[in-house]
């Protein structure tokens, strides 16, 4: 699960792509639906919502992640 889809996100994806991870692998979380829908049309699942409500990390299915990246432009999340 990746928390983000900006500079740092997209940054880290790759890294995730590069070791062997594929798209179908990483989800992508964001508050924004048109980064969404970037996200989808990249490949990769996304979850639309703000990833500090439990809600929405059960929708991203994070109980069954092997790793969490938090990559967002805020500092408080």
């Amino acid at each position: 699960v990746v928390v983000g889809f900006g500079t740092k996100g997209r940054s880290a994806i790759q890294t995730l792509c590069a070791t062997g991870l594929s798209k179908e692998q990483i989800v992508i979380v964001d508050p924004a639906s048109k980064v969404i829908e970037a996200a989808n049309a990249e490949g990769f699942t996304g979850v639309l919502g703000d990833a500090t409500r439990s809600d929405v990390l059960l929708r991203a299915e994070l109980q069954k992640a092997r790793q969490i990246i938090i990559a967002t432009q805020r500092d408080d999340t």
